[in-house]
């Protein structure tokens, strides 16, 4: 199905969007040679554990019942969530520039001037601490206050935060429990400048709702 990730594929087969890891973990050797025929940046080669997955290639559902494949017609690759790169972008107003005009990446007008990650790898992982820190709490309003404050406290600024249900833009006034949110931020590390716009999950569970980091994706300036 167009626009397929292994979140949606886990989601439909196996009724649980997290267990992506495991469609990634069987099916690794087939994804991984599908992503080796795309060695142009920014593939290189490797899928990065499920975020590059390619139309054509056949994916083994584990554990279902009758265990039926199915051919993915992925055109906008994400990472273990529903929403794509593009949309996150514009979520937060920034352009989205693709691979034919250059990217991808979020963009701004300005001098050309792309880098192959806004972030580097210590800033990611704050990322990921806050991801951490703010771990399971027992609403979605809980998370979306909690990531800025935690985020703070390591330099960093959230500057604009969207919610997604489903793929569509929900305000928090109309999340429900139980939904599976994904949350958009815009993040600016204060200390080196750069810049990136941050794709987070929010996973519903029987007593709280889980955040998880997600990805963070490219920023860079276009003439």
């Amino acid at each position: 199905m167009s626009g397929d990730t292994l979140w949606d594929i886990a989601a439909r087969y196996l009724g649980d969007p997290e267990r992506w890891t495991e469609v990634y973990d069987t099916n690794q050797a087939a994804i991984e040679a599908s992503a080796r025929e795309h060695p142009e940046s920014p593939v290189l080669g490797a899928s990065d554990h499920g975020h590059w997955i390619f139309p054509g290639t056949r994916l083994t559902i584990p554990g279902a019942n009758c265990a039926p494949t199915t051919p993915t017609t992925q055109t906008t690759p994400t990472t273990g969530g529903g929403v794509s790169d593009r949309q996150a972008c514009e979520a937060v107003g920034r352009p989205w520039v693709s691979a034919e005009d250059g990217g991808p990446f979020c963009g701004t007008f300005g001098t050309i001037s792309v880098p192959e990650h806004p972030f580097s790898p210590g800033e990611l992982d704050q990322l990921k601490f806050a991801a951490d820190t703010v771990g399971c709490l027992k609403d979605v309003a809980g998370i979306v206050a909690g990531v800025p404050g935690v985020l703070s406290t390591k330099g960093q600024r959230v500057v604009d935060t969207i919610l997604f249900v489903d793929g569509v833009v929900t305000e928090l006034k109309d999340v429900k429990p139980g939904d599976v949110v994904q949350m958009v931020t815009e993040v600016t590390d204060l200390s080196s400048g750069h810049v990136a716009t941050v794709i987070w999950n929010l996973v519903p569970g029987t007593a709280c709702v889980e955040l998880f980091y997600n990805r963070a994706v490219a920023f860079g300036v276009m003439g």
